[in-house]
């Protein structure tokens, strides 16, 4: 599975890529939604992680512009705040909101879970 990993924090971003690579899956990165934005106009993936709150364009205002392309991947979000409301989340069409620090098992789960829709 080919995923793309959005967030500013380069240790989290390998962090991340290190796991998921360990599991099998290929793994490209990004540090904000436009850059990612950037990312999706060439190269496909299956499903997107990202950050809620990043520089230049936050998660939800990525996913919300990836509502608009044909065939958007599924988005899982990573965030470790407590003031953005799964309800919201999933209003704009996340499929799953995972807190940070996020734990290797629930991570690796929502990706297998996401990935059979």
């Amino acid at each position: 599975m080919r995923v793309l990993v959005v967030d500013d924090e380069p240790l989290l971003v390998k962090s991340v890529q290190r796991v998921l690579v360990r599991d099998g899956h290929e793994v490209v990165t990004a540090g904000h939604g436009g850059e990612a934005l950037d990312v999706l106009s060439t190269t496909s993936v299956d499903i997107v992680l990202s950050d809620v709150r990043m520089p230049v364009m936050d998660g939800v205002e990525f996913v919300r512009r990836l509502s608009g392309m044909t065939q958007a991947p599924p988005v899982v979000l990573l965030t470790g705040y407590a003031d953005v409301s799964d309800a919201e989340l999933r209003a704009e069409g996340v499929i799953a909101v995972l807190g940070k620090p996020v734990e290797v098992a629930a991570l690796l789960e929502t990706l297998r879970r996401c990935c059979r829709r």
